[in-house]
């Protein structure tokens, strides 16, 4: 599900992403019109139930109609011609609680929830899972286009892998290599295009601020990456870099954690392993959890494409996938 700083992710992506607006205004169009089948259905209860209520019964229904109420304008909101800000989207949000209170206005009802699934059209998101309504498809979540956000998705949704039966992470085992598992999260960039998802973050304002892994961005473009951050932050903190990128989860926080406010991490390097990357991951992703901004820049020549081990947990297939909500560009990179 999408949060609130999650929102921030994605109204960057929309700056930054030709396309991508049109698709979530679509997408939500979309997703407007199965909400209204749902209301239809819960409008369709609440006469039945009218029609058989008592005069005690009368305030529960007013509580009902409210929520309906409230339901269809933001089946409007949906509809209309938004504007594409943090807090038009925020405001999206609403829907899970609005859900939640239709569903709790019923409850003192016998046999409300069940007469939903009776009357519910076909895909409709009213279905028993159990002894319980199924919880509802996130509102990005468009059945014919899959995630409105792409690669600007929440991180909790980039960093989910079931440890169940059947574990993805042993089929992935079975056809890549660890190294090439943390690469599939990258994405391949020009060096200006690189320059510009950096300066429009930090135009935005550093609530939009993510950390950033760049590799292979050398010459003059390094040089020209580096002057924009020194000319935006007050400090550049440099820590002390072998060739190789090697920091553990716990330094890396540790980091972090001692920056000042208009300061930046930047760590310039030979080269990053995937092995490294996924242990920064690890500690970033921490931040991202509590919604807090990192102001931190992992610049490495290569992708050293053989780590020196790879991690643990990925020959016992238990991890998770922090890389999937970091930024990781790659141009022109030398495989080691």
């Amino acid at each position: 599900m999408m949060g609130s700083h999650d929102v921030l992710r994605l109204v960057k992506g929309l700056r930054l992403e030709e396309g991508l607006e049109a698709n979530l205004r679509e997408g939500l169009a979309e997703r407007a019109v199965e909400l209204r089948a749902d209301l239809e259905t819960i409008g369709g209860v609440r006469d039945l139930l009218s029609a058989m209520a008592d005069s005690e019964c009368r305030v529960d229904l007013e509580g009902l109609n409210k929520v309906i109420a409230q339901w269809d304008e933001f089946c409007d909101l949906l509809e209309g011609t938004w504007p594409a800000d943090a807090e038009t989207l925020q405001e999206m949000l609403r829907f899970a609680g609005i859900r939640s209170q239709a569903m709790r206005a019923l409850s003192p009802f016998p046999g409300a929830q069940a007469a939903l699934t009776t009357l519910a059209r076909p895909g409709s998101s009213f279905v028993f899972r159990g002894r319980r309504l199924a919880p509802p498809r996130c509102l990005f979540h468009s059945a014919s286009r899959g995630c409105l956000a792409g690669r600007w998705k929440p991180g909790k949704c980039a960093n989910f892998f079931c440890s169940g039966d059947p574990n993805v992470l042993a089929e992935l085992r079975g056809t890549m290599s660890f190294d090439d598992f943390v690469l599939g999260n990258a994405v391949a960039a020009s060096p200006e295009q690189i320059a510009r998802f950096v300066a429009t973050e930090l135009q935005m304002g550093p609530q939009y601020v993510e950390p950033k892994v760049i590799v292979g961005l050398g010459g003059s473009a390094h040089t020209a990456l580096l002057d924009g951050l020194a000319a935006h932050y007050e400090e550049l903190v440099h820590p002390p870099a072998a060739d190789r990128f090697m920091m553990s989860s716990h330094e890396l926080e540790a980091l972090v954690e001692d920056l000042e406010p208009g300061q930046a991490a930047v760590v310039d390097c030979g080269a990053v392993d995937g092995s490294a990357l996924y242990e920064a991951a690890i500690a970033l992703d921490r931040f991202r959890a509590r919604a807090q901004s990192v102001a931190f820049y992992l610049l490495a020549r290569r992708y050293a494409s053989q780590s020196v081990l790879p991690h643990p947990l990925w020959a016992d297939c238990e991890m998770g996938q922090p890389l999937g909500a970091i930024d990781i560009y790659i141009s022109d990179a030398e495989q080691a």
